[in-house]
């Protein structure tokens, strides 16, 4: 998963400019992988996001700093494992 298609940590007061450099990190991502006319079921779909995340994720680095990237990563790690715990130890695609 992109880095700003996560939830913002509540924990961090995000000012006006960091939560609209958010939207538009979002909003590139899901131009650049035709998130408004592809059907995530089509394969193009998974080809294209894979093709965008690092940009998009050195994008994020690139505007919030490598602690707050770091951190987004350790923190979506976390809950992916606890996703995955609570699914009994399958993956939840």
């Amino acid at each position: 998963m992109p880095l700003a298609q996560l939830d913002p940590d509540p924990a961090i007061e995000w000012s006006e400019q960091a939560v609209a450099g958010l939207v538009w990190l979002r909003d590139r991502f899901a131009a650049a992988i035709g998130a408004d006319r592809l059907d995530p079921a089509n394969p193009e779909y998974a080809e294209r996001w894979r093709a965008a995340q690092p940009s998009n994720d050195e994008s994020y680095r690139s505007m919030f700093g490598q602690p707050a990237f770091v951190s987004r990563q350790l923190n979506a790690a976390r809950e992916e494992l606890a996703q995955h715990a609570a699914n009994g130890g399958t993956r939840a695609d």
